[in-house]
């Protein structure tokens, strides 16, 4: 949708669900985890964008149904895309995420879900784009990111862990 010529709007829902099956070896291995997302991107000129977004993550016992956790988390982001050529691009980004979680079952597993507290993200990446073949029908994406984690509730308050990654994707 375009808003003006120089601003469009991206609207975004995402749906998730996931399933682990392995109960007859642990009963903690037996989840449901679920997360629904939604978000608005604004392009802008120059290749820049900027979003919000809000999830909503559920995880569940197989078995019994009971919940374990759930959060809801927003991020804002901003993001900006230079073209090289005209097959080749570089795109920068950065996020910022809150995450508001309410653990409901204790698993009897010290450090199961250790990562499950209120936390906030730090996210900077960085992407080279390469379209491939003819019409550009192939795509070739490394990706450098680095995540800083900050916990905030006891009894993980003051953790900070941090994760640097590089991925490569082809299709």
């Amino acid at each position: 949708m375009e808003l003006s010529p120089y601003v469009t709007l991206i609207p975004r829902l995402d749906l998730m669900m996931q399933w682990a099956n392995y109960g007859k070896y642990s009963e903690l291995l037996d989840y449901r985890f679920g997360l629904v997302k939604g978000g608005l991107a604004f392009g802008f000129s120059d290749g820049w964008s900027a979003g919000v977004t809000l999830d909503y993550n559920v995880l569940h016992n197989q078995k019994t149904g009971d919940r374990t956790f759930d959060s809801w988390s927003p991020a804002i982001s901003l993001q900006k895309i230079h073209s090289l050529s005209d097959s080749s691009f570089v795109m920068a980004d950065i996020m910022l995420r809150q995450s508001s979680t309410e653990q409901t079952v204790t698993f009897p597993a010290a450090g199961v879900f250790a990562d499950s507290g209120d936390n906030r993200q730090y996210t900077a990446s960085l992407t080279y784009i390469k379209q491939l073949g003819e019409n550009g029908k192939w795509t070739f994406m490394p990706r450098m990111s680095y995540t800083l984690t900050e916990y905030l509730k006891s009894p993980s308050t003051g953790r900070e862990d941090d994760r640097s990654v590089f991925h490569r994707s082809q299709s």
